[in-house]
């Protein structure tokens, strides 16, 4: 297909599409069954959006669109309306009180003209300050309660029909089995808590014979180091020093002995028995001399014996 054809296609269908725009705009109401109106206020006054739209008393239809039209400084709004119900030119839409609560409404005030408005036509915005009757007021509340009551009376009858039915013996079954089930829950606790505690206390024996390990090991850690030490000590010392230094000490003392045995006058104890039995007997002769000596010494005397 040729760039040409292609343009051509595309500038149909646009036209195609913006004829059936302005036709959906301007003849949508003869598929819909309510007539757009236009009219604004200075002050809305909390009207919103849903808010209803009444005729001699009758809804005949709301308020579709709310915008702030800051050129003009007013607020423009869309009525939307039963196409059934005919609404004469030079009507006013008056923004009224629709309840006791304050909530606003649009109330048509219509004229005797024979010509009536189309779709998108302008109607007459103002804002009415009287007040509905009381009973009109009132009706609305009534109507309220009385579905609310209904409403109650229909739950209550269900819930009777439940009662009839056994729900209150399943409740009570139900409530039963919870509390078993709760019953279960709590032992599985106490379980998983004393569980816990033992864990608790075996990590505490493990720390308390960790710590007891550690210090142990610190002990033998020391006592190698001390032997590490002694070790490093011996193997400084030069064992051929102390090896001459040793023989140098058992030749002074065999010395000592050959010097001791060649004494003459030992030579004459050790040989002559009777002599050394005899100078022995002397010494202890002595010795207990001296030891009454000391128990008992002899006394001064001034006088004479």
């Amino acid at each position: 297909m040729s760039l040409i054809k292609r343009t051509g296609i595309v500038t149909v269908v646009v036209v195609v599409l913006a004829i059936t725009t302005v036709l959906v705009y301007n003849y949508a109401y003869l598929v819909y069954q309510d007539y757009d109106y236009h009219t604004s206020y200075k002050d809305v006054h909390g009207l919103q959006r849903s808010s209803p739209v009444f005729l001699n008393g009758v809804r005949i239809g709301e308020v579709t669109k709310i915008k702030l039209n800051k050129e003009l400084h007013h607020v423009d709004v869309v009525l939307s309306v039963k196409k059934e119900v005919p609404i004469p030119k030079g009507s006013i839409a008056l923004i009224a009180s629709n309840n006791l609560v304050d909530t606003r409404m649009i109330y048509i005030r219509t004229t005797d003209n024979p010509e009536i408005l189309k779709h998108n036509d302008k109607i007459i915005g103002k804002y009415d300050t009287t007040v509905l009757e009381m009973q009109d007021q009132i009706a609305p509340i009534i109507d309220g309660a009385k579905y609310i009551l209904n409403t109650a009376e229909k739950n209550f009858n269900n819930f009777n029909r439940k009662l009839d039915q056994g729900l209150v013996e399943k409740t009570q079954t139900d409530i039963r089995t919870m509390e078993r089930d709760m019953n279960s829950y709590r032992k599985q606790v106490a379980s998983i808590e004393e569980s816990a505690n033992k864990v608790v206390k075996s990590l505490s024996s493990l720390k308390a014979a960790t710590y007891s390990i550690k210090q142990k090991k610190d002990t033998i850690n020391s006592s190698i180091e001390n032997a590490v030490e002694q070790t490093n000590t011996i193997a400084s010392v030069k064992i051929a020093d102390k090896t001459t230094e040793l023989k140098q000490n058992l030749d002074s003392v065999n010395q000592q002995i050959s010097t001791t045995t060649q004494n003459p006058t030992l030579q004459k104890y050790l040989n002559d028995n009777a002599l050394y039995k005899s100078t022995t007997e002397s010494v202890h002769d002595a010795n207990e001399s001296m030891k009454e000596l000391k128990e008992a010494p002899p006394g001064i005397s001034l006088i004479g014996n």
